[in-house]
């Protein structure tokens, strides 16, 4: 069994009509499914990838109105890396965002920025012989456009103690062509989260705690060329990169503009033999649960991110055509009787795909 690389990263906002302004607007993601929060359906559950909605391509926001921001601290997720074509790609995407008044940050072959809650993103320069995964944008041409996922960075004081469920568990094999700007001083200061923990928060109304319980003191020394510590997910099509970095002193805060979790793609008829491995690397993974586009299983691997396995379909089509996604509020099968009580309780959004017509 492989995984297939990221099959989506789910984090949180505050102002969803913001969140689709940046993600739908500036960045050019089709809004794939506007749904809610399946534990609590007065929530957002805001989904944006590429033009058909593929696993790898999939960055999905819970809306709690008012929510203070966050901040990324050891066990969660600080930066998404997205692929790019090239340094000209770079070139647009650096003047884009400073059009829509975002700053950002370049450097060979890369460039980071923040969107306007503080979740930081990354544009990096690969090559790979992965589908590209665009969604149409009639000012950002194709060959410019987000290509898919291609990492998520973490947060941790001992990546060794993740090794063993993400090497001999899930399947990673080790990577070492990241760099990062701290090192790894001390293999002693794990974080408190215990990877035996339930995920019984994966989807919950209240926002769980930040998995960090960092110390007062963090000892840290600064190394230019210093190597991250890397795993890649590979499957037979697709794959995705996770990645450690030495944490910031400041304890970490769930909030808006930081990640909930990170899901990781496996064939449908595999998901099971994966919970049964998380089972025996020491974990408490959820019962599969379905979530009508996909099913799904979680549990915090030992930095204290949480981590979901979710099947490759049905797919975001199973409700919808693939020409009118995300253009009405989608309520899965369990939810739809009751559309008359929730609807009313959700801020209308406008979809910036609304006005391609008139331009």
């Amino acid at each position: 069994m492989k995984l297939e690389g990221i099959h989506h990263i789910t984090a949180i906002t505050a102002d969803a009509q913001r969140n689709v302004d940046f993600y739908a607007g500036v960045l050019g993601l089709r809004l794939v499914k506007k749904s809610v929060n399946q534990d609590h359906t007065s929530v957002y559950h805001l989904f944006y990838a590429d033009e058909t909605g593929d696993p790898g391509s999939d960055i999905t926001f819970f809306e709690y109105p008012g929510l203070a921001k966050g901040r990324a601290g050891a066990g969660m997720v600080h930066r998404i890396v997205w692929r790019a074509t090239g340094e000209e790609a770079l070139d647009f995407w650096q003047a884009r965002l400073s059009e829509h008044g975002y700053e950002s940050s370049r450097a060979v072959g890369s460039l980071t920025f923040h969107d306007f809650e503080g979740l930081e993103h990354e544009l990096l320069v690969v090559e790979t012989t992965d589908e590209p995964l665009v969604a149409q944008h009639p000012d950002i041409p194709a060959e410019l456009a987000l290509q898919g996922f291609h990492a998520v960075r973490a947060y941790t004081h001992d990546p060794g103690r993740s090794r063993p469920l993400l090497e001999d568990a899930l399947g990673f094999e080790s990577a070492d062509q990241f760099e990062c700007a701290d090192q790894f001083e001390s293999a002693d200061q794990a974080e408190s989260a215990d990877p035996s923990e339930s995920a019984d928060q994966f989807e919950s109304a209240d926002l769980p705690e930040s998995a960090d319980q960092t110390p007062p003191t963090t000892h840290r020394t600064q190394a230019s060329q210093a190597t991250a510590a890397a795993w890649e997910a590979r499957g037979a099509h697709r794959g995705g990169y996770y990645i450690y970095d030495a944490p910031p002193e400041e304890r970490g805060v769930q909030g808006a503009g930081t990640v909930h979790h990170v899901a990781w793609a496996s064939r449908p008829d595999e998901q099971a033999g994966w919970r049964e491995k998380v089972v025996q690397a020491g974990a408490h993974p959820t019962p599969v649960i379905d979530r009508y586009y996909f099913r799904s299983v979680y549990f915090r691997e030992p930095s204290g991110v949480l981590f979901e396995i979710a099947t490759i379909g049905p797919g975001f089509t199973v409700d919808e055509p693939l020409e009118r996604l995300g253009d009405k509020l989608s309520l899965t099968p369990q939810f739809e009787h009751l559309r008359d009580q929730i609807e009313p309780t959700l801020t209308p959004l406008r979809n910036p795909r609304e006005s391609w017509a008139r331009r």
